[in-house]
């Protein structure tokens, strides 16, 4: 049997219970490790994306050293936290309608990485 929508007056009163739509799962990189889950989802919401949940996850092994501006060691800056420590990601979901809004560079830090 396939169904199919139909706007006729006899099927007016029937409707569906919830509006269903694709979500997309992208992963954000880099971030500051004092950014906190709500700072994150506040964040995604400003940039009108009908965020479906954000959850901070472990960071993912970078292949290339990030680029330390004080010269430091290979160690970080001495301070005993390396440059992996320093940084946290989430795991976002969205509305799949708003992925253009999310992956908008103009409006996220320079260096914080999306990708799915």
């Amino acid at each position: 049997m396939i169904c199919t929508s139909a706007s006729s007056s006899s099927s007016a009163v029937i409707a569906a219970a919830n509006k269903w739509y694709r979500k997309s799962v992208y992963y954000i990189d880099n971030v500051s490790s004092s950014v906190t889950e709500n700072q994150m989802k506040d964040f995604i919401r400003s940039l009108s994306v009908r965020l479906v949940s954000c959850h901070a996850v472990q960071p993912r092994r970078w292949r290339r050293r990030p680029v330390n501006d004080d010269h430091s060691d290979d160690h970080g800056d001495g301070d005993g936290e390396s440059d992996q420590q320093k940084t946290t990601a989430f795991r976002v979901y969205i509305n799949s309608d708003d992925k253009t809004l999310l992956l908008d560079e103009q409006k996220w830090p320079v260096y914080v990485r999306r990708h799915l």
